[in-house]
């Protein structure tokens, strides 16, 4: 990009001359107005989906965390 910007090309912002439509949004699940909780649900679901995706990749190292039991009374 700066290479471009140096040569005094022109650079477009924003969403113009699009080949799709944007189809990489995200929306907060509390976006919604309706069905707020399963909007969660799918979004944790992703979440934990994306571990395995991305576990096989040589860059990335993850650690897991154990689930320790804890007593709230104590």
């Amino acid at each position: 990009m700066k290479g471009w910007r140096d040569a005094k090309l022109a650079v477009e912002t924003g969403h113009t001359r699009m080949a799709d439509p944007p189809t990489d949004v995200w929306y907060r699940p509390y976006d919604f107005k309706e069905n707020i909780e399963a909007a969660m649900r799918q979004y944790l679901d992703w979440e934990v989906d994306l571990v395995p995706q991305v576990a096989p990749r040589r860059e990335c190292e993850i650690h897991r965390l154990q689930t320790l039991s804890v007593d709230p009374h104590e």
